[in-house]
């Protein structure tokens, strides 16, 4: 899947799914994974591999169904 891409960060860092994907001051994604100790031994099921502490699986905003938004109370703003 070409909107999928493994990232390499520095171990010390504390990341978390959800959290934004940036180039420069450029948002280019979210991140939907990250690898921790006990996942990172080889999936035996088809998919995407395990990821391996310090890297983590991030999706990027080239779909056509992207969308990057915020919230404001109850209002939610969406750049399509």
């Amino acid at each position: 899947q070409a909107d999928l891409v493994v990232l390499r960060y520095p171990g010390a860092a504390e990341i978390e799914p959800g959290m934004p994907v940036v180039c420069g001051e450029v948002y280019v994604g979210t991140l939907i994974e990250v690898g921790r100790a006990e996942t990172a031994s080889p999936a035996l099921e088809r998919g995407p591999r395990a990821l391996a502490p310090g890297e983590a699986r991030a999706r990027l905003i080239t779909s056509e169904l992207a969308r990057v938004g915020a919230r404001a109370g109850e209002i939610e703003l969406v750049r399509v």
